[in-house]
């Protein structure tokens, strides 16, 4: 078993990095900083302009281009952060550059070559786990391949995001945590809030499961594992003060039923744009889905961690589209990666009791994936027909 779910984790990682050389080989012409997706219009940080950094001109670029910057100075020490645009909040997501760093042994001709690797063993990871899930549950290997499919892996593997790191962490925590391991359970919980802030509706889940059956010393090993989560913080709010809260005074859900009445007005004609919107909306639809499907399998009661962690993100997306902000929910590369430990459980969840209805709020998200990767899988497949 534990070869076959290898196996799957393996193909996993070698379909992203397939993927991920022909881009670089035929869209940033051999350049692999590329894949970080770094905006012309930001300010490019003086300590690496000796990487030949690949910009994308007329553009912000994406999150990876932050990320990419912390791996190199983990400890914000240098004036790295101040190309960041939210230090803050993009610093407590360290799990992956401070992977990638300690991986290059902080030299830094190696960290990005580093970066990529952490990405990719996430994704085995991810993979792997998710197929020894549907393995322990009767089911195929193969059902792990569900986990490439997941916003978090598609965006981390075309855009280096961190997302990954918690999708893979989630997959690990359903197939291991029924084990009763305790100290990989309390690793897991631990890194989960250092991959992403949203981490800590794991750590819920995993404390109130504890609790409803009174496994005191669970309870107290979950407490403990936020520790390393709380010092962190402390020492990013020393370093780079602390992140704040903004109240707004919109009601509650406005700015989700703002994107749903007034989509993002694409530069394209008519008829595309209605396609794209559309699947927009099937995308938004999947994620509602998602948070319903979270609460009425709760209704009769909690059956296992599984269930619990399905509630607490389910919960973790009620409030995101109570108070999430507009550039949140514009587009599934927003909200669909914070979405992507839901949609993946539920998918488990399905998996293991052989229904249908958890994969579509999964599926519904393809499409607009499949749109986004469609240009440049066209321009990989003219470059490798040639002309």
């Amino acid at each position: 078993m534990r070869a076959r779910c290898l196996g799957v984790g393996l193909l996993c990682a070698a379909l992203a990095f397939t993927w991920q050389a022909l881009a670089v080989r035929y869209i940033y012409g051999g350049n692999w900083t590329g894949l970080f997706c770094i905006g012309g219009l930001q300010r490019l940080p003086t300590e690496l302009l000796g990487e030949r950094l690949y910009t994308f001109p007329d553009s912000y670029g994406y999150d990876g281009q932050f990320y990419h910057y912390i791996a190199h100075d983990p400890l914000g020490r240098s004036r790295l952060p101040e190309y960041i645009d939210a230090p803050r909040m993009r610093y407590g997501r360290i799990l992956i550059p401070a992977m990638a760093w300690l991986l290059a042994a902080g030299h830094p001709g190696w960290i990005d070559g580093a970066y990529f690797a952490v990405v990719l063993l996430f994704i085995l990871m991810g993979g792997a786990c998710a197929a020894c899930f549907a393995e322990r549950h009767g089911k195929s290997a193969l059902w792990g391949l569900l986990f490439l499919l997941t916003p978090a892996a598609l965006v981390s593997m075309d855009r280096m995001t961190i997302d990954i790191s918690l999708a893979a962490i989630c997959a690990a925590a359903a197939a291991f945590f029924p084990m009763r391991r305790r100290w990989g359970e309390w690793l897991l919980v631990a890194a989960a809030p250092l991959a992403r802030e949203t981490g800590l509706a794991l750590t819920a889940a995993y404390l109130f499961w504890s609790v409803l059956r009174r496994d005191w010393r669970r309870v107290w090993g979950g407490a403990l594992s936020v520790l390393p989560f709380a010092a962190w913080s402390l020492y990013l709010n020393a370093r780079l003060g602390s992140m704040g809260f903004h109240s707004r005074e919109a009601a509650p859900f406005r700015e989700l039923a703002g994107v749903v009445l007034q989509p993002y007005a694409y530069p394209w004609s008519p008829a595309v744009n209605a396609v794209v919107i559309g699947a927009d909306w099937l995308a938004l639809a999947g994620a509602l889905l998602a948070v319903v499907l979270a609460f009425r399998g709760s209704l009769g009661g909690l059956r296992s961690l599984l269930d619990s962690a399905i509630l607490w993100f389910g919960l973790l997306g009620l409030a995101l589209a109570a108070v999430g902000h507009r550039d949140i929910w514009i587009h599934l590369y927003g909200y669909g990666r914070v979405f992507s430990p839901l949609l993946l459980l539920l998918a488990l969840r399905a998996v293991k009791e052989g229904t249908k209805v958890g994969f579509a709020p999964l599926l519904s998200t393809l499409l607009t994936c499949g749109l986004h990767f469609a240009s440049n899988a066209y321009r990989i497949l003219r470059g490798l027909i040639g002309p």
